[in-house]
């Protein structure tokens, strides 16, 4: 529906509202018609009964009973109107004069009484009051009384002194116009319900419309577009009640002015060439307007849609539009427009940086590489293809999600976190490269923009002579540097971890504290080299005579230990585990030594500690089996 059929429908309906009497369907409206003509006829009845009363009282003193009876029903029908019981007051009325009419005849001519013929008016009223069903009830039942008062008169049952015509023809005159009253008032009520339903459903459809065009209404009013009417001559007809706030006017100030009094036609006069060619030309616009308003001096900037009105026989009689105000997305285009502008002229910039960058990271000492964020890598810098290992071109067919060493050593998980968050990221990582070199370096993951994608800047530095420095002195501060065992500091940690694995599988551990004898005969004899040849067989022995999983550590001189885990889950089965193992060191270690021409034969003495858990601490064990060991040296 366009905005000029609803503001059509609008009038149309305001005109021809329905009128009449309010019910749910045609029979309660016929139902309440015969109701107020009820309260009206009853009323007539009394003063009609008290009348004849009067007139009987009057003139014929001895025959009373007519006026009393219609007063006695006069005044029953109105105490039942009083009481709302309007069906009862019906049949009163229509029942008494029923009766009086079907009586009457008995005490005059049968047949020939024309008093008979007001079977029609009765007819009539019973229609009117009760409803077509009870005046077909009621024709029968004269009709049949009719019939009756006939046969009466043509059997001779009861003799008239009448001079009318014959019985028959009063017979068929009175049936004919009973039956034909009972017809014309069931076609006139049959119709008048029928008006009754076509009122009901036109006031319905109506209801609806106005309903409907109210809803219209109202939204017209809410929307933020501005909507309005115009003569043939650019007056305006309608506004809503947005424009009324744009002007800063009520609708009977815009009502019949036009766009002059609003806006500044003199700065733009894009809406009176657009009412121009909607009034003049007949064409439907849709275009782009810039009005300044005139008690404001705002420039806006809207999209209007503007089409003309016609009559019947096609003449322009006016125009309808809609406008809705674009100026901030005006704004944000010319601002979009600039920052475009602006952002080309930085990318050619840009450009030349990038260019002055790359020069410098290809030709930096630092290992650096960019890759895009799919992991492919862009460029590579000769320095990071010396450390790897390769050729340029094989760096540039990698893709890192591909790369191994970057997945265990934890470099790609950095890199993949550093495009996700757009945050530099940092690890040191240990691989080895394609030429087997091992190698530590610190890798760093930079974001950075670059031909408008998202890319990473990889740089390597190499950290690898550091780590292995201190790998070499981690080494001389936990190891042994004649035999390359470990010492008595990490022996200390290895314990510590033992007593921690002793109380989780409640398991005995047990440590052997071993003394060399004729050592230091050795040293005195032949010097410390044949002394350092001993313990460097010693240790060799060592490792023989135990299992992988045991540690032997020179606690220095010519003391060492040996660290047995699991020996057992009872302390005599663990001591005589224990006194096995020790007895198999002692063996080995019996055995002839030749040290370049020298031949030795020696010995140890070996002191056993065993532990559970840790209720002993590992300074404390060490102790007990030195004293252990001290012991068995007394006993030689």
């Amino acid at each position: 529906m366009t905005i000029f059929q609803y503001f059509q429908k609008r009038d149309s309906i305001q005109n021809h509202q329905p009128s009449g009497f309010i019910g749910t369907n045609a029979h309660e409206r016929v139902a309440a018609t015969g109701d107020l003509f009820l309260r009206q006829f009853s009323n007539i009845w009394l003063v009609f009964a008290v009348s004849l009363w009067i007139l009987e009282i009057s003139t014929t003193p001895h025959v009373q009973y007519p006026g009393a009876m219609a007063l006695f029903v006069g005044i029953a029908a109105e105490a039942a109107i009083s009481y709302n019981r309007m069906w009862l007051a019906r049949y009163f009325i229509v029942g008494f004069m029923s009766a009086f009419v079907l009586i009457f005849p008995f005490f005059t001519n049968g047949v020939r009484t024309p008093a008979l013929f007001g079977f029609a008016p009765l007819i009539l009223l019973c229609g009117w009051l009760i409803g077509r069903r009870a005046a077909n009830i009621l024709t029968a039942l004269f009709c049949s009384f009719i019939l009756i008062f006939w046969q009466i008169e043509a059997h001779h049952w009861l003799t008239f002194d009448a001079d009318q015509r014959p019985p028959t023809e009063w017979m068929l005159a009175l049936i004919s116009v009973c039956v034909i009253t009972a017809l014309a008032v069931s076609y006139m009520i049959k119709n008048i319900e029928s008006n009754f339903d076509q009122q009901e459903i036109l006031k319905e459809q109506l209801s609806a419309s106005l309903k409907q065009t109210q809803q219209l209404s109202d939204a017209l009013e809410t929307v933020p577009s501005y909507i309005y009417m115009k003569d043939d001559s650019g007056r305006y007809t309608y506004v809503n009640k947005p424009l009324c706030e744009l002007f800063g006017c009520s609708v009977q100030d815009i009502l019949g002015a036009t766009n002059e009094k609003f806006l500044d036609l003199s700065i733009s006069d894009d809406s009176r060439k657009n009412d121009r060619r909607v009034l003049e030309l007949g064409e439907h616009i849709e275009s782009e307007e810039i009005n300044v308003i005139a008690g404001t001096n705002e420039t806006k900037y809207y999209w209007v849609v503007n089409a003309p009105i016609r009559d019947a026989s096609g003449t322009i009689t006016g125009m309808y539009g809609i406008a809705n105000d674009i100026t901030e997305r005006k704004r944000i285009q010319i601002e979009l427009k600039q920052a475009q502008q602006a952002a080309e002229s930085a990318n050619l910039e840009l450009s030349a940086v990038a260019k002055f960058n790359e020069t410098i990271m290809l030709n930096s000492p630092l290992p650096m590489g960019v890759y895009m964020d799919d992991g492919q890598c862009v460029s590579v810098n000769d320095a990071f293809v010396n450390l790897v290992g390769t050729t340029r071109e094989a760096m540039m067919a990698q893709n890192f999600n591909d790369i191994k060493e970057w997945q265990t050593s934890g470099v790609l998980e950095c890199c993949i976190k550093a495009f996700t968050l757009k945050t530099p990221q940092q690890l040191e990582a240990r691989f080895v490269t394609l030429t087997g070199n091992e190698v530590f370096a610190e890798c760093r993951m930079l974001p950075i923009q670059l031909n408008k994608g998202d890319h990473i800047l990889i740089q390597l530095i190499d950290l690898t002579d550091r780590k292995l420095q201190e790998m070499e002195l981690s080494k001389f501060a936990f190891t042994d540097a004649l035999t390359h065992l470990p010492n008595r500091r990490m022996f200390l940690e290895r314990l510590k971890h033992a007593v921690i694995n002793s109380k989780r599988s409640n398991d005995y551990g047990a440590m052997l504290f071993l003394d060399l004898n004729k050592f230091k005969q050795l040293n005195d004899t032949h010097g410390h080299e044949a002394g350092d040849q001993l313990l460097i067989e010693v240790a060799k022995r060592l490792k023989l005579t135990t299992r992988e999983s045991d540690s032997i550590a020179r606690f220095g001189g010519d003391e060492f230990a040996v660290l047995l885990e699991s020996v057992g889950a009872d302390p005599k089965s663990a001591f005589e585990n224990a006194s096995t193992a020790a007895n198999k060191i002692k063996a080995a270690l019996s055995e002839e030594y030749v040290l370049d021409e020298i031949s030795h034969h020696g010995s140890a003495s070996v002191g056993i500690a065993i532990f559970l858990g840790d209720k002993v601490k590992p300074e404390q064990i060490i102790k007990e089996a030195d004293a252990a060991m001290y012991e068995v040296k007394k006993s030689r």
